[in-house]
């Protein structure tokens, strides 16, 4: 949008036609799974992944609740897992990234 002012921004949250249809994640995974798109998120575990080469941030419901307790058997876990090890897995020696 700066480099090119006739680009046209959407923002679906304040589209009155989308929040209608899409009241919530939920709407969006049913829409996912009823067209065959790949999505992460599933019914169950229902946040959102935000992910680049080095980092991935996780979004939604019980992770952003401060009463959920956070454990092996009642959280997520390995789940969210996509970048990291157990600590008891990793390796010995470091890895330097260049």
């Amino acid at each position: 949008l700066g480099m090119d002012p006739t680009l046209k921004c959407v923002t679906l949250w304040r589209d009155a036609d989308y929040l209608e249809r899409f009241q919530g994640r939920q709407d969006l995974i049913d829409y996912a799974t009823a067209h065959g798109i790949p999505v992460g998120a599933t019914k169950e575990f229902s946040y959102s992944e935000d992910e680049n080469i080095m980092h991935i941030s996780y979004e939604s419901g019980e992770l952003e609740d401060p009463a959920y307790p956070g454990n092996q058997v009642e959280y997520p876990g390995l789940v969210m897992r996509k970048k990291t090890v157990d600590i008891m897995d990793a390796p010995d020696t470091p890895a330097n990234l260049t």
